[in-house]
């Protein structure tokens, strides 16, 4: 079946060929999550010969492989490979950066050196980093107010913004409940909060809203995901769960992969009515 795309995305699509013809080989795609970058990469490289997509994550290779039906490996990878003196086992004529806003470090710069000049597409919904930067000097800034990817790209196309994807229906609208605000204090005079002094933040450590209590009052029995800081406060959270007659389950990296799939598949199969992550 040939890949149609969505007004947006023929828009940028043509934007960044036309930047690759004029001479500009990096181009940097900018779309929310959900509306489409990995769909543009494919057809980026529908005219490429030697495609090669590259990831942060060991764990995403897999996933782009197959999503894109090309050649993909781990920026890791790659510099294991560089460092050994090795050279590239093919010169690729097209390059996408997956999550390409973790480019701007130095171990990635290297990469892109060791890469050379082919034609790059670089993906992102958030083209900047506040902990990054290739200047010492400047890290402690970049930290509090953000620093761009310009260093390596020469062109941003922003294919829609949130509000337009949402406006248009690419996206479901939002309802942002501030349960902190909302618990905060009450859970005070209960005597349940616990004063942040910094340093780590322990499993246990902020007990100002029950994740429990807040997606029964709220979450309308959905199928959720929850989000923890820590994979020991993820395994706490899907036991209270599954205690309350809620099947729950946790997936994070330090999971085999072949299980965290299974148990990803389980959720989309609604064997699972909450999905725990780090």
């Amino acid at each position: 079946m040939a890949l149609i795309l969505r007004p947006y995305q023929q828009d940028a699509m043509s934007q960044i060929e036309h930047v690759w013809e004029g001479g500009v080989s990096r181009a940097l795609l900018v779309l929310p999550t959900g509306t489409g970058k990995t769909e543009c990469a494919k057809h980026a490289i529908r005219n490429a010969s030697r495609p090669l997509a590259m990831a942060h994550r060991t764990s995403l290779v897999e996933q782009l492989s197959e999503r894109l039906d090309c050649e993909a490996i781990s920026v890791q990878a790659l510099r294991a490979r560089m460092r050994s003196g090795l050279p590239l086992l093919w010169q690729p004529d097209l390059v996408i950066w997956d999550e390409v806003h973790h480019a701007d470090s130095p171990d990635w710069q290297q990469v892109f050196d060791y890469l050379g000049d082919p034609r790059m597409l670089g993906l992102s919904a958030t083209p900047w980093r506040f902990d990054h930067g290739t200047d010492k000097k400047t890290r402690r800034k970049n930290a509090r107010y953000g620093k761009g990817l310009g260093d390596f790209f020469k062109a941003m196309i922003i294919g829609i913004t949130p509000r337009q994807a949402v406006q248009s229906g690419y996206l479901v609208p939002l309802r942002l409940l501030d349960l902190v605000a909302a618990e905060n204090e009450h859970a005070r005079r209960a005597g349940k909060a616990l004063p942040y002094k910094g340093g780590k933040i322990g499993a246990g450590d902020d007990a100002r809203i029950d994740v429990l209590d807040a997606w029964t009052k709220y979450g309308e029995g959905r199928k959720t995901m929850v989000f923890c800081h820590l994979v020991e406060a993820a395994e706490q959270t899907a036991q209270r769960f599954n205690a309350a007659g809620i099947p729950a389950n946790v997936v994070h990296g330090k999971l085999p992969k072949a299980e965290a799939k299974a148990r990803l598949q389980a959720f989309k199969r609604n064997e699972y009515r909450v999905i725990v992550n780090v």
